[in-house]
Parts: C-alpha cells; sequence; structure tokens
C-alpha cells in the first residue's frame, strides 16, 4: 500500500500491547547483541557456518603466545 497515494490511512499509535511486545523484542535483541560483543571482545569470531544443529558457528579464540 502506497500512503502517499491512500488518502484514507491514517496512522494510529501501537495499541499497549503492541508497545509491551515491541519493547520485549528490543530488550532481548539487545541483550543477544551484548553477548555477542562480550565474545567477540574475548576474541571469538563468527563463521557463518551452521553446525548439524542449526546453531549458526563461532571459532574459538585464537590462542594467544
Amino acid at each position: 500500500m502506497d500512503i502517499n497515494q491512500d488518502d484514507d490511512y491514517i496512522w494510529e499509535p501501537p495499541s499497549e500491547a503492541e508497545v509491551k511486545v515491541i519493547q520485549a523484542k528490543r530488550e532481548r535483541q539487545d541483550k543477544i547483541s551484548k553477548l555477542m560483543s562480550e565474545y567477540l571482545l574475548k576474541g571469538y569470531r563468527m563463521l557463518g557456518e551452521t553446525c548439524q544443529c542449526g546453531v549458526r558457528g563461532s571459532g574459538r579464540p585464537a590462542s594467544v603466545g
């Protein structure tokens, strides 16, 4: 739907229930991002590969020394 051509379209803010869902999704994504950044700072790397269980793989940190 092209909003610019639809004169009947009226934007309505999300309901309270929708806001709660949006906030929960944002909090979950923030938690995941924080955990991922902690691993990356420890030296882990993302490989772009998936194991048999369907989880995207990450390489262990390179050994120092």
